[in-house]
């Protein structure tokens, strides 16, 4: 059974005669497909790390992970094919593919299981996201948050771990446990490909943070650990820490014996202070934002406004794009970030080359005089003495999020486009005050297609909003 080419997969190849195609456009001219049982393992990267981060990550979470997977196996009444579900723009979008895998002679050109490791399920789930992203090519280097939400349907917190909070690792020890997915990322080298450092960490690479220990006694103190995990399943740190390293050798800690194995696998240990000396940023992703300013507190509360299907026009005459406008209120004052603003787009409004999220958005505090406008405000709001709110941004190519500190009051969110039509979801998150238990429905804005309006619970929840993607 091959993958034949559809609209949905423009990129995807006839398997009828493989060895007279290339799995993508830049692989090698002997790449074709194979079923699993005629493989061998072989490392080879082509600059998925950052998929591959992510799915280490969902591991650490089953619950979140069988709900991509499905319940599905080699055994009962199969007919090679498999289908996996991917968070889509606020919908659960199912995608079958065959069970043909593309190699380079017998060895693996993505994802591949450890040598004498028969589980295959993440080369096949690999290939069902590079189908719904359009084709392997689009795998060749991407965006860390964008894997997580699609994996997930959750919002990122992103934190620069050269100005991050003082508990950062019970922080990430306490995202950890609560079932959030975590990774983070090396900073670009002196080139722009990855390379492997004299410390042995990959420079532009993605790693996924496996766990986090505090007080490991050492000679006369106490020490502060993270442990990762490379994607590539080998090419370990090499510092304090390290697999073999004295630290360990010396540690007469109780929790020696469950935390340290010395294998060549990729997963390894370093200090919190050289994670934070070479990492440049971690990711934490779940339903809801993780304040990670104060610390992470799994008993916040967080309202959700859920924006779909929405259209919005490029806006090639300058200015504020107006035709749409997202209000929202804030009820109380705060010491940490209380409004997270996520906008995420379908793929299909970018076209392959282009890497430049295709809108921009303000948000603006409405005065008295104009509350009256609940639904649309006038062209005479958008002075151009009207201060919009500051955040802290962070884009990929399909998600862009702004966090705020705002004061309590009535706001609106204005999106604009570049130039042309583009599809995108809208989720606004609302910090709640604690003791906030009777005050939901105190503030109702008037917003086309509002369709989610509620407090999201900490943990990974599970949507049965689906639709399907098949092969023809």
């Amino acid at each position: 059974m091959g993958c034949v080419p559809t609209p949905l997969t423009p990129a995807f190849l006839r398997a009828i005669k493989p060895e007279e195609q290339r799995i993508y456009p830049s692989a090698p001219l002997t790449s074709f497909w194979k079923v699993q049982a005629d493989l061998t393992s072989n490392k080879e990267e082509q600059g998925d790390c950052w998929f591959l981060a992510a799915l280490g990550s969902l591991t650490q979470n089953p619950q979140c992970l069988q709900k991509i997977l499905i319940d599905q196996s080699y055994s009962r009444q199969y007919a090679g094919i498999f289908q996996f579900r991917f968070w889509q723009c606020g919908q659960w979008v199912e995608v079958v593919v065959d069970d043909r895998l593309p190699v380079v002679g017998n060895s693996f050109l993505f994802v591949h299981p450890r040598r004498g490791n028969q589980e295959f399920w993440p080369c096949l789930m690999e290939k069902a996201y590079a189908k719904l992203l359009g084709s392997y090519s689009q795998l060749h280097y991407g965006y860390l948050p964008d894997a997580l939400v699609d994996l997930t349907g959750g919002v990122v917190t992103i934190v620069n771990l050269h100005s991050s909070p003082p508990d950062l690792l019970m922080a990430v020890k306490t995202a950890v446990q609560a079932g959030s997915m975590v990774a983070c990322a090396t900073p670009r080298g002196p080139t722009e490909e990855a390379e492997v450092m004299e410390n042995g960490l990959v420079s532009q690479h993605a790693y996924t943070v496996t766990g986090a220990e505090q007080g490991i006694q050492y000679q006369k103190g106490w020490e502060e650990i993270i442990r990762l995990w490379n994607p590539w399943g080998n090419t370990e740190w090499r510092g304090r820490w390290r697999d073999g390293s004295q630290e360990w050798k010396e540690t007469q800690d109780p929790r020696k014996s469950q935390l340290y194995g010395n294998k060549d696998d990729g997963e390894f240990w370093m200090s919190c202070r050289d994670f934070q000396e070479n990492f440049s940023c971690l990711f934490v992703c779940n339903q809801i934002p993780i304040t990670l300013d104060h610390g992470v507190t799994p008993n916040e509360s967080w309202r959700q406004m859920r924006f779909k299907n929405q259209v919005i026009s490029g806006n090639t005459a300058g200015g504020h794009g107006r035709d749409l406008q997202y209000f929202f209120g804030v009820q109380e004052p705060t010491d940490s970030n209380n409004v997270v603003v996520a906008f995420t787009i379908m793929p299909q409004s970018l076209k392959t080359e282009e890497e430049i999220f295709p809108l921009q958005f303000q948000v603006f505090k409405v005065d008295s005089q104009f509350q009256k406008f609940q639904e649309r405000l006038p062209p005479a709001f958008f002075s151009p003495f009207r201060n919009a709110a500051q955040g802290i941004d962070y884009v990929t190519k399909y998600n862009f999020t702004r966090s705020f500190r705002l004061s309590p009051g009535t706001y609106v969110v204005v999106p604009s486009a570049h130039g042309k039509e583009v599809e995108f979801l809208l989720r606004i998150f609302l910090k709640m005050p604690e003791e906030d238990s009777e005050s939901e429905q105190q503030f109702q804005p008037q917003s086309p297609q509002m369709e989610v309006f509620q407090k999201v619970d900490p943990k990974i929840a599970v949507s049965t909003d689906i639709w399907i993607r098949y092969a023809i």
